[in-house]
């Protein structure tokens, strides 16, 4: 799977920053790799989500977690007029996903993106947002 992922980040900076594969998005600026399957459209409280993402076992990796709000602002794509998230995720919902960055003055209160809007906000940490999984390319 390393070799796999080696060929698709050197052809990636051939062809440009996202390379999309079976279940995953490869970001090779961030060094990042995101889920992409059908799981992302279900929705959770924050707790859950952070669970779900540490249970994950995805394409061979199990280093899953919920992304931090400045890795989740990576994927806005300011210049749509409709959904706001970068174009190459094949599963999506225009709506709010959870970061695992919490309000500093506010512990209750964790941050989102909503991809609807391209806006960051923070909320209740038992509101029910949708969940995207990420992990770091090493």
């Amino acid at each position: 799977m390393k070799k796999l992922i080696v060929f698709f980040l050197t052809i990636s900076f051939l062809y440009g920053e996202f390379i999309k594969s079976e279940n995953i998005l490869v970001d090779n600026i961030q060094n990042l790799m995101w889920q992409d399957n059908i799981e992302v459209t279900y929705t959770e409280d924050i707790t859950m989500g952070n669970v779900y993402c540490d249970e994950l076992v995805l394409n061979g990796y199990i280093d899953w977690k919920l992304p931090s709000i400045k890795q989740l602002q990576t994927l806005i794509d300011q210049a749509s007029k409709e959904n706001h998230l970068e174009k190459k995720f094949e599963y999506f919902e225009n709506g709010k996903y959870w970061s695992s960055t919490p309000n500093i003055t506010n512990k209750e209160h964790y941050w989102y993106v909503d991809f609807k809007t391209a806006k960051v906000s923070n909320e209740d940490k038992n509101s029910v947002n949708y969940i995207r999984c990420v992990r770091d390319i090493k």
